[in-house]
Parts: structure tokens; C-alpha cells; sequence
């Protein structure tokens, strides 16, 4: 007699449906995907924001630099063409001929500024006060022995360069001594304006806005748009110079700084304000976050609804 088999034991209890917990896992798998990416996307743009700050205040280093290195070398142009005026034999001679009046030093310094394009020139005696002077009226007979362009010894070699306010304008101002043998015969001062001309260009190459500031006056600024002015308004007051910051202004964010190239007889400042917008690099991040985060959304519900379709075909 051979042993049978035993009889197949049937399941104590209902079947569980194994499938029904298949949409669950789906569901739960797309929800922590979903989680993931949201929280993804608010850690890459905290840094993409930081990135973003980065760039601004790199930005407006490199147009500072660029800045700075273009005034040096004017500075340096203007040393030299005093430096020409002031050995060349025409003025010299006119200027230490006895007897010369004002009238006559006016008229060629009036022609060599027409040829020069300078906004001020003026020939100073030997002690320092002003003989003749052409674009700055108000500094006839003025002594200007005493101020830091004439002081340092420099201004009888080389020259010496500063910064000046004319009126409403900001001047680059050098200024040399003429010589006759061992004899100092006077000085030649030869100012350029920092005009809104030259803040233009400045912005056109570097992408940085900047204004010229007086005391709490906006003297020049480039360029010319709305929220670069509210941004320039909203700096102009401050006193001390700083780094690199964030600021909002009329709703669009810039980087800014504020440094101080000079002062006015009256002890003004005279700052310059430098700005760089952020307000495209935010919006390529907004664009850039949306669509980080919902073309992975799509692509994991998209998943999520064909192998659900797949497992209902199958059941």
C-alpha cells in the first residue's frame, strides 16, 4: 500500500488581494518623488541665488577696476599734456613777460582749451594764486596755495593730480610747475570733467550702472532708467563707503556699492554710487526653478498613470 499524498490544505480565511496595495506603493512612490523634487528645487535655488549675489557683486568689482585704471591713465594723460604746456615755449615766454595782463594770458589759454577740449585751464603765479583762468570765472585772483593739489612737492616735477567741483560738474584736475632754468616761473592747472558722457560709456562696457554724487546730489549718472535712478536715489544720502550689498529698488534687485574718490573745499563728499542689476538672472532662476520642477512632476505622473493602466490590464 503506498502512502498517499495529503490533500491540499486550503487557505485558512478570505484571499488577500495582493493587487489592491500595488496603487498605494504607486501613489506613495510619486508623492515622495514629488517631496524630493520640491525640496530639490528650494536647495538649488538657495544656491543659484547665492550664485546669482556672487555675480552681481563680481560685476561691479571688474567695472570699479576698469573705472578706477581708466582715471589713472586720464590722470596720467593730463599730467603730461600740462607738463607739455607748461615747457612749451608759448606760454612760458608770455607768462614771464613783465607786465602781461590777464586779457592777453586769457585769450591764448581760451584758444589751447577750444583745441584741448578741457573744461578748465589756468596759469597760477609762482606763489600760487590764479593770473589767468578760462571755464572756472569764479577762481580769478584766488589763492590756491593751500590746497592739496598745490601742497605736496610733486606738482613741481611730475605734477600732481585731484578732484574738483566746478559749478555742477566733477573735474579731474592736474596741475605742474613752469620752470626757467632753477626759477618757478608759475603753473599750469588743466581740469576734465567727469561728464555723463564718460559714465555712459563706462556702463556701455561693463553693464554697471554708476552716478557721480556731491554731497547728497546726483550730478551725473548713467544709464538713464527708471529703476537705476531709484536705485542711485535711494544710496545718494549714505555717508560711508561700503562694499558690495544687496538692494531693492522700485521691485527689481541690484547689487550695490558706494565709494568716496574725493571732497569739496566745504569737506562734501564726492562718492560714487555703482549698481548691478539683477533683475534678468532672477527671472532666468524663476523660469529655470519652474521648469526643474514641473517637467519631473509630469514625467512621474505620466509613469505613475500608464503603470497603474498597465497593472489594471494585467488584473
Amino acid at each position: 500500500m503506498t502512502q498517499s499524498e495529503p490533500p491540499y490544505a486550503a487557505p485558512i480565511g478570505p484571499a488577500l488581494p495582493a493587487r489592491r496595495a500595488t496603487p498605494i506603493l504607486v501613489l506613495a512612490i510619486t508623492m515622495l518623488a514629488a517631496a524630493f523634487l520640491i525640496i530639490s528645487i528650494f536647495v538649488g535655488r538657495g544656491g543659484t541665488q547665492q550664485t546669482i549675489q556672487r555675480f552681481g557683486r563680481r560685476e561691479i568689482s571688474h567695472a570699479t577696476a576698469f573705472f578706477e585704471a581708466q582715471r589713472d591713465q586720464n590722470n596720467r594723460s593730463l599730467r603730461r599734456l600740462c607738463r607739455a604746456l607748461a615747457d612749451g615755449p608759448r606760454l612760458k615766454a608770455t607768462i614771464d613777460t613783465p607786465g602781461i595782463d590777464e586779457l592777453t594770458l586769457k585769450d591764448i589759454l581760451a584758444d589751447l582749451q577750444q583745441q584741448l577740449r578741457l573744461e578748465l585751464l589756468a596759469v597760477l603765479t609762482p606763489n600760487g594764486r590764479v593770473k589767468a583762468v578760462v571755464g572756472a570765472d569764479y577762481l580769478r585772483g584766488v589763492d590756491l596755495s593751500s590746497s592739496s593739489l598745490m601742497r605736496g612737492p610733486e606738482v613741481l616735477s611730475e605734477g600732481a593730480s585731484g578732484v574738483w567741483v566746478v559749478g555742477d560738474q566733477v573735474i579731474e584736475m592736474s596741475a605742474v610747475g613752469m620752470h626757467l632754468g632753477d626759477r618757478v616761473v608759475g603753473y599750469i592747472l588743466a581740469g576734465a570733467a567727469l561728464t555723463p558722457t564718460v559714465l555712459e560709456g563706462v556702463h556701455r562696457l561693463t553693464g554697471s550702472g554708476v552716478a557721480l554724487v556731491v554731497g547728497d546730489k546726483i550730478v551725473a549718472a548713467a544709464p538713464q532708467d527708471r529703476s537705476f535712478d531709484l536705485a542711485f536715489e535711494a544710496l545718494a544720502a549714505e555717508r560711508s563707503s561700503f562694499g558690495a550689498r544687496s538692494l531693492t529698488a522700485g521691485g527689481t534687485p541690484f547689487v550695490a556699492s558706494l565709494s568716496e574718490i574725493g571732497t569739496t573745499p566745504t569737506l562734501a563728499p564726492i562718492k560714487m554710487i555703482w549698481v548691478q542689476s539683477l533683475a534678468q538672472s532672477v527671472d532666468d532662476l524663476r523660469f529655470l526653478s519652474l521648469l526643474l520642477f514641473w517637467v519631473p512632476l509630469a514625467y512621474t505622473v505620466l509613469f505613475a498613470a500608464m503603470f497603474l493602466r498597465l497593472m489594471s490590464q494585467r488584473g
